[in-house]
């Protein structure tokens, strides 16, 4: 059991998109090619969207009375450091941008990899919640991830 809430499970889901833009944005400036830099830049974007997806899901199940009492952030410190821990980690993003030459197709085998294992590691966190409601929040924020997975397999297949 991952000793997790609902709601520091979307918190940790918010803090891995945010560290994506970050990643996503970097990629985007590095010296690639223009479809590589124009992908880039729209996945960060897309992940913006998911922060704020992602934040509303969290303050939703606020307003239903699921917060974790922490008045001095102790544990929104310790989620942030459970995602940076965990998918686009800041460790990775210097190692894993792209280099002048490299194909798209190996980009994209990189950011496919990070989006699978957000999905694996919120399925894992899922499957620790015993309530149905709490279960099917985290479900729907891994239909959010399979959808990246889904768009970067096409954009991945069109090379």
């Amino acid at each position: 059991m991952s000793g997790y809430n609902v709601v520091e499970i979307l918190k940790i889901a918010v803090n891995i998109e945010k560290n994506a833009v970050t990643f996503y944005a970097a990629a985007a400036e590095q010296d690639v090619s223009e479809p590589i830099r124009k992908l880039m830049s729209d996945l960060s974007t897309w992940e913006k969207q998911h922060v704020s997806l992602f934040s509303r899901m969290v303050s939703e199940w606020e307003d239903k009375g699921e917060v974790t009492f922490d008045p001095e952030d102790h544990v929104e410190g310790y989620l942030r450091a459970v995602a940076s821990g965990k998918i686009f980690t800041p460790d990775k993003l210097e190692k894993e941008m792209p280099q002048p030459g490299e194909s798209a197709s190996q980009l994209l085998e990189r950011a496919l990899q990070r989006e699978q294992e957000a999905i694996v590691l919120f399925l894992a966190l899922r499957d620790s919640l015993t309530d149905p409601d709490d279960k099917k929040a985290v479900e729907d924020l891994v239909r959010e991830e399979m959808s990246h997975v889904s768009f970067l397999l096409a954009r991945k297949s069109e090379l």
